[in-house]
């Protein structure tokens, strides 16, 4: 017989034949020895192979045993291993053994008391008593597997071990999830396996109406041969108490597990139960899991219970309305801890129970209670902050549209808030909201729900998103927001709790603002109370910048000036308060802060444009912020008086002074900032960018007609182009000079009416050049981006014009330049005159560089250019030259001369200054080179930068031994054998080996043999020793043998 199971793919392994072969293998098994995947596979096999219909006792005995005798006796210790997976599969094998008819009279009691003994024996109630565990997945398995009449025998002493777990609290997950099990099974035993008459009967429960009339037939002969109408049996009162008591306590457990399995134990006990003691099972439920001091584990097991009721159609429908309640709370639950909540699992939960009842309830039933499911469902599915919930509330309202029919304009909200469509939350808030809120039904739901649920989140992202949101549904019901919301939101202002107050006071001012949008006219009180929080928050955000209530204000204040600087009636801002909030968030060290007091500012400058306003701010900016920006210590500060002055109006700006209008003044004082550093802030690159920034949107406010000469703009912009300043946080000049780019984009077209340098104007353009080609992936994108921008814009006169727009403008795919690639389309620029010294400098950095995309795509497009006139010495020679002036503008700077000297060995060791082999000494720019390589080897740098010299000038080595510039390049190398380092020793010596070594044969013996000495001395000396004289005169006995003069 072939068993017909999964096991049959194995093309008959689980023929009853391989019985005893099975048995026998477990039997030799040693489990002292180990625990293998053979035994596990072992046990699999038999449990399949004990599935067959034959009686185990008309199998033949052995040493005076059955085979069910062998069986247990072999399975047992894997029982009580410290495997789980091995007790799992040993509990299954040894309960489907246990449980068959041919079997259960003799050993199922006796397997039931043996883990009895076993668990009363045990004194502590934790996993790692591996027979507890054992035991008790054992009994799951036997309750779980056997017959109800053959289990009665055996429940009453399985029911005398519950105590022993009647406090789930002083046991462990596993423990507790079998005990559980344990009782919910136990309990189904107690009760007669019915369905109880009094269960809700909807009738057919499935969509597929082909079928409705063959399934309501079926149904109704399963239900009239196992209803019954409260028939009398008897009940163990006392066991059933007990096992409900277990399992009620289980829905209040911490584990989520547990709850589940003690939900699905209520569904399946509750089911076989009276009416009126399903009643107080659920009035329990109701009592003690969601009692207002309840916690989160309480109420997730409570509603998983009530949806499991639901769902099975044993939820009374007297007891709708309590149910409802209890929705409705746990859609809006969260107990907080700390800076979050808790809270998520029970929202998920009641949209569970959401769902149940659309399955189980007739749409009469749920009638009366369609429109707040319908908006409850509506605003958990748009403003709950975790997905899941969402669209688990998606899913509910989708069951309630499809099988109760009723939901006000269901399927024109089910599209706007389906699955995929709640998935971003911002989208949710911002856009389906105000979709959604135009059906009447909703739109007080929806605006409510906001401001009595999210503007008071313990999250902050989730109070500016209420806050904005609510600003946008002002449009839906502007009479219902000024009467009902704006006088609830005006006590949060003056709450206790920070997160509170913040939400009130941007909530109050985006409702405000779109009331103002929506021409709604509120009273003057409301306006007067609102004018007046700036002073009543001040000495909050005045607080240590640190401390978490500052930084919640400044982040409220700024909102609430964005958005109420043209709202409120300019009589009733007092200028002075709303100044003093603003300041203190333009010099906040978080930047989100900063970037917001520019947008508020920008909004509360353009209402002080009155005379006494005016002047009263141009006072403070000469006599505060000017001197502030110059002689502050901290970079931020600096960064926030930037950003202040740079969102000045026009009207501020043109205000004239004593001596010049008040720009020119800014103006100059910023390009002081930019250009003088100090000792304190020669790091200060984001400080020195922010002024660039404020520099930029002033001159592009008023142009340049009140500067005079624009030169001194332009210098400044330029000079920023040079700074590489470095600190922890690596290269921090690439801000400045990525945004003395974009200022260039801008005012370079704006000067061609000037009388500006034409030269220093194409300084500006190389400049930006040699960016575009340098190693920072973004720094190259915003120079190529800001020379596209120019080269398309008004400005003229530009050199080589035709070649630079078929880099960076002609052809019709877009370039990526922060990729490698881009370098291919870059090296066009290595082929012009004018700025062939800048883009060489940049390619130098990139192809020198560390990371090694950059330095592969930089050096193959270098070497290509390079490749094509290697055979010109008069092309070559320009292309030295430009590598000689590199190594005289920036002698010392190892920012350049460490890239520039890997570079050189690139080309060299590629062998594209064979031109220059025979004769190196036509090359001046060679001569220079090693000029230079000789002088940066003795200057400061570090070894790495040693080392680099070294090798080029071994490459140098293969050129004619009868140049000076050989002689050079052999000195240096020479001069290292006696550095005080013993790596850079070792490594001269290693490198002039390798160089000599690799020469022609020398046909000259004396020469010969002079070789070879010279060699063999390189090879033997031990460069690691500490005798700096002895070093001194190996490298006097090396230069003779070279036949050069030793320094």
């Amino acid at each position: 017989l072939v068993l017909l199971s999964f096991g049959s793919v194995f093309f008959g392994l689980f023929q009853i034949k391989h019985f005893e072969k099975v048995l026998f293998s477990l039997e030799q098994c040693d489990i002292s020895m180990g625990i293998l995947a053979s035994q596990y596979i072992l046990l699999l096999w038999m449990i399949i192979l004990c599935n067959n219909p034959f009686d185990l006792n008309k199998f033949g005995m052995k040493k005076g045993r059955t085979v069910v005798e062998r069986i247990i006796a072999t399975t047992l210790p894997f029982l009580y291993s410290s495997s789980e997976k091995f007790q799992r599969v040993a509990a299954l094998l040894l309960s489907l053994v246990a449980t068959r008819e041919d079997a259960c009279r003799e050993h199922l009691k006796k397997l039931v008391d043996r883990c009895v003994s076993t668990i009363e024996m045990c004194g502590d109630k934790w996993s790692g008593d591996n027979k507890l565990v054992g035991s008790l997945c054992l009994l799951a398995s036997i309750l779980k597997k056997g017959k109800r009449e053959d289990l009665s025998v055996i429940a009453r002493s399985v029911s005398k071990i519950m105590h022993h777990f009647s406090d789930l609290g002083n046991t462990d997950f596993t423990v507790k999830k079998f005990a559980v099990k344990v009782a919910q099974r136990l309990g189904m035993v107690f009760l007669k396996p019915k369905i109880a008459k009094w269960r809700y009967d909807r009738g057919n429960r499935c969509l597929d109406f082909m079928n409705a009339c063959s399934n309501k037939r079926q149904e109704s002969i399963f239900l009239e041969s196992e209803d019954f109408s409260d028939e009398v049996y008897e009940v163990p009162h006392g066991e059933l108490e007990a096992v409900l008591d277990t399992i009620l306590r289980a829905l209040r457990d911490r584990y989520t597990d547990i709850r589940w399995t003690g939900a699905k134990g209520v569904g399946r006990i509750v089911s076989r139960l009276r009416k009126s003691h399903a009643n107080d099972v659920l009035s329990n439920i109701f009592k003690f899991n969601f009692d207002s001091l309840a916690g989160n584990a309480a109420w997730h097991g409570g509603c998983l219970a009530v949806a499991e009721l639901a769902r099975r159609g044993f939820l009374p429908l007297e007891k709708l309305p309590d149910v409802l309640g209890i929705v409705k709370n746990a859609l809006v639950f969260e107990e907080p801890q700390g800076h979050h909540a808790l809270g998520a699992n029970v929202r998920d939960a009641a949209c569970f129970i959401c769902w149940s009842l659309a399955r189980a309830f007739r749409p009469l039933d749920l009638k009366i209670y369609i429109e707040q499911i319908a908006s409850s469902l509506v605003c958990a599915a748009l403003f709950d902050r975790e997905i899941n919930v969402r669209r688990a509330a998606s899913a509910a309202f989708q069951e309630h549209v499809g099988r109760q029919g009723g939901f006000p304009n269901g399927v024109d909200v089910l599209t706007n808030i389906d699955y995929f469509a709640v998935g971003q939350r911002s989208k949710a808030y911002l856009e389906i909201s105000c979709r959604i809120a135009k059906y009447p039904l909703y739109t007080q739901a929806i605006i409510e729900h906001l401001t009595f649920h999210k503007i008071t989140h313990w999250d902050e992202e989730i109070r500016i998103l209420a806050a904005e949101a609510l600003h946008r549904l002002c449009a839906s019901n502007p009479s219902f927001v000024s009467t009902h919301i704006v006088k609830n939101l005006m006590p949060l202002i003056s709450n206790d709790s920070l997160i509170i107050q913040q939400g009130g006071i941007v909530a109050l001012a985006s409702v405000l603002s779109g009331l103002k949008e929506c021409k709604c006219i509120l009273g003057k009180d409301i306006y007067e109370t609102a004018a007046k929080i700036p002073n009543l928050i001040y000495p909050i955000c005045e607080k240590r910048v640190r401390s978490l209530g500052s930084r919640l204000m400044r982040r409220a204040m700024n909102v609430f000036i964005k958005l109420l600087s043209s709202v409120i009636p300019r009589e009733l801002v007092v200028i002075d308060d709303w100044l003093r909030c603003l300041e203190l968030n333009f010099c906040d060290e978080h930047e989100d802060i900063r970037k917001g007091a520019c947008q508020a500012g920008s909004a509360f400058f353009k209402v002080c444009t009155d005379n006494s306003s005016a002047n009263l701010l141009m006072l403070r900016i000469r006599q505060v912020y000017l001197p502030q920006i110059t002689v502050t210590n901290v970079e931020s500060t600096r960064e926030g008086i930037a950003a202040l002055l740079s969102v000045l109006p026009n009207q501020i700006l043109l205000l004239t002074t004593q001596f010049c209008p008040l720009a020119v003044e800014i103006i100059r004082t910023l390009i002081i900032i930019v250009n003088q550093r100090s000792s304190l802030d020669v790091t200060w690159a984001y400080g020195r960018r922010s002024c660039v920034e404020a520099i930029t949107h002033i001159v592009e406010s008023v142009g340049f007609e009140l500067l005079g000469n624009p030169s001194e703009v332009l210098d400044c912009l330029v000079n920023s182009l040079n700074d590489y300043s470095m600190d922890k946080r690596g290269d921090v000049g690439r801000v400045l000079r990525e945004e003395a780019m974009k200022a260039l984009a801008v005012v370079l077209p704006m000067m061609q009416k000037y009388s500006v340098d034409h030269d220093r104007i194409s300084e500006a353009i190389c400049k930006i050049i040699q960016q575009s080609t340098e190693k920072i992936d973004a720094t190259r994108e915003c120079a190529a981006l800001v020379m596209k921008k120019l080269l398309q814009s008004s400005l003229r006169d530009i050199k080589e014009e035709q070649i630079l727009k078929e880099t960076y403008v002609d052809g019709n795919s877009v370039v990526e330049w922060r990729l490698p690639s881009c370098f291919q389309r870059l090296a066009l620029l290595l082929k012009t005159n004018c700025y062939r010294y800048h883009a060489l400098r940049g390619f130098v950095i990139s192809a020198g560089g560390l990371t090694e995309s950059t330095v592969r795509g930089a050096s193959d497009a270098l070497l290509s250019v390079i490749f094509d006139i290697r055979h010109s010495q008069q092309d070559i020679e320009i292309f030295l030259q430009c590598f000689a002036s590199i190594f005289i503008n920036n002698a010392g700077v190892v920012r350049v001369i460490q890239p520039l000297l890997h570079t050189l060995e690139q080309i060299l060791s590629a062998q594209l200054l064979e031109c220059y082999e025979a004769d190196p000494d036509l090359s001046p720019s060679l001569q220079t080179i090693v000029d230079h390589i000789a002088v940066e080897a003795l200057g400061k740098g570090g070894i790495q930068k040693v080392r680099s010299c070294i090798a080029v000038s071994c490459h140098f080595l293969h050129f004619n031994s009868a140049s000076l510039l050989w002689r050079k390049s052999a000195l240096l190398v020479v001069r290292t054998l006696k550095s005080r380092y013993p790596t850079l020793r070792r490594y001269a010596a290693e490198q002039l080996y390798e160089c000599l070594v690799s020469e022609c044969d020398i046909s000259d013996e004396a020469e010969k043999d002079k070789r070879e000495k010279l060699l063999k001395l390189l090879s033997e000396t031990k460069w690691q020793i500490c005798d700096d004289q002895y070093f001194v005169e190996v490298s006097n006995l090396v230069s003779d043998m070279l036949s050069i003069a030793a320094t």
